[in-house]
């Protein structure tokens, strides 16, 4: 998932993300770069897809629990 022609490897995608990025184009912009051959832009853009899918949505709490 990373971008071969700035040096972003997964981890730093993830870190990106995290912080709140998403477009392909923010994550180079989160590393201060920009995007080169745009070669990594579907990958970026799915493993975004795919980490939007996987947040858990916050817990429901009963009202009548709410302030106990």
């Amino acid at each position: 998932y990373g971008c071969i022609c700035n040096g972003i490897n997964d981890r730093q995608v993830k870190t990106a993300i995290g912080a709140g990025r998403t477009k392909w184009s923010d994550v180079h912009e989160y590393h201060g770069c920009k995007p080169e051959c745009g070669g990594c832009g579907v990958e970026i853009s799915e493993f975004i897809s795919k980490s939007k899918k996987e947040v858990t949505p916050p817990a429901l709490i009963p009202v009548g629990l709410v302030g106990a």
